[in-house]
């Protein structure tokens, strides 16, 4: 994939996960900034026009905006860095509000289960995936956990039974959407973050 429809794919990740507990945590708005200014993950991507248009889609079209982004994931034609990039910005989303729901981890095992990436591939890189989330999280998240702990709550939450079929994994996207609820996101949040 060109690099900047990766780094699109990666700012829709970071976004989607941000929203995907019905909650947009500045913590979460503050690490978008942070990888988009000190990385070159969201690099050729214009942040702050789509976080405005990330914002303005969802309240427009609910579940929808995320769908779309399945969608995105599902066709596109990712080597396995660039899917390992993917569950890296998943990852450190999903944890910079200090608070992982359950409908979080639902979102992420759809989005696992749409990359090829193999879990042993995620498992042999665990150091760096802790790294990454420590690293862009550290002046965030309070109690960020030994990486002991990290990795067995990637086994044990994120990674586990991620063999599933495909009405499986079709059931796991329904069952996401019908217990999530998205409200109306104040797009004044961009402002106080």
């Amino acid at each position: 994939m060109r690099t900047k429809e990766i780094n699109k794919l990666l700012f829709k990740t970071a976004f989607s996960c941000m929203a995907c507990d019905g909650d947009i945590d500045k913590s979460e708005i503050e690490l978008i900034r942070k990888l988009a200014k000190e990385t070159n993950v969201f690099e050729g991507v214009d942040v702050e026009a789509e976080l405005k248009s990330g914002i303005e889609g969802i309240n427009k079209n609910g579940f929808s905006f995320l769908s779309e982004y399945f969608k995105d994931i599902e066709k596109a034609e990712l080597n396995t860095k660039e899917e390992f990039d993917i569950i890296k910005v998943a990852v450190a989303t999903i944890f910079a509000d200090g608070k992982i729901e359950y409908s979080e981890l639902k979102f992420f095992k759809v989005i696992k289960m749409d990359l090829k990436i193999k879990t042993d591939d995620v498992y042999n890189k665990l150091e760096e995936l802790y790294s990454f989330v420590k690293d862009y999280n550290k002046n965030r998240i309070k109690n960020i956990p030994e990486f002991e702990d990290f990795k067995t709550q990637i086994e044990d939450d994120f990674c586990s039974q991620d063999i599933f079929s495909n009405s499986y994994l079709n059931q796991l996207k329904t069952k996401y959407f019908e217990s999530v609820e998205l409200p109306k996101f104040d797009p004044n949040i961009l402002n106080k973050a």
